[in-house]
């Protein structure tokens, strides 16, 4: 879910506001900070991710002195589940090799069958599907733990989203249990603009 919050009175081009809403089905809306913008905004975050996320801001901060003008927000969750399940019996403390050397034991899922993988001078990967339409690529480097730089070059990149590159087999698949979030502090980032 993407939205803008706008300071009552801060202007908008319509077609902008027009792009937002149709290309990118983002709610605009305007309103007074701190609040009730931060209160509106927070719910707004509940509200799309079914509660899971209570809020993305505690209180507003930004330059002394300066009002707040514009809060661009995009809230996302993702919960789906394997296609072919790993069992919990088979999750096993292994050593997971991290690009500094270190290889501390972590919980590792294991599932052996059938996969769609990828094997280049430059690295591996195998497709885990979701029951829903979407699927995990998992891409390892062949040069040393923690070395992606091949992976992301161009044509290696493409690659990774080109079935022609693909092979189906069967195989064995262990990597760690994890979880994911990002945040990404925009302000240094408007300000160069």
């Amino acid at each position: 879910a993407s939205g803008m919050w706008l300071a009552k009175g801060f202007p908008i081009i319509s077609q902008f506001e027009k792009q937002l809403q149709e290309g990118y089905k983002a709610d605009v809306r305007q309103t007074t900070f701190p609040e009730p913008g931060l209160t509106e905004l927070n719910a707004w975050v509940k509200e799309k991710t079914q509660g899971r996320i209570e809020r993305i801001f505690e209180k507003l901060e930004g330059t002394p002195g300066a009002p707040t003008a514009l809060i661009l927000a995009n809230a996302v969750y993702f919960k789906d589940e394997w296609q072919e399940k790993f069992k919990v019996e088979n999750t096993k403390p292994l050593a997971f090799n991290l690009a500094n050397g270190e290889a501390p034991a972590v919980p590792m899922m294991n599932r052996r069958g059938g996969y769609s993988y990828l094997d280049k001078a430059w690295g591996k990967a195998v497709l885990l599907p979701y029951r829903s339409q979407l699927a995990m690529v998992l891409a390892v480097p062949k040069a040393k733990p923690g070395d992606f730089g091949a992976l992301f070059k161009d044509e290696n990149f493409a690659a990774l989203f080109d079935s022609r590159h693909w092979n189906d087999g069967e195989g064995s698949v262990t990597f760690p249990k994890w979880t994911s979030q990002f945040d990404l502090d925009l302000i240094p980032l408007l300000q160069s603009l």
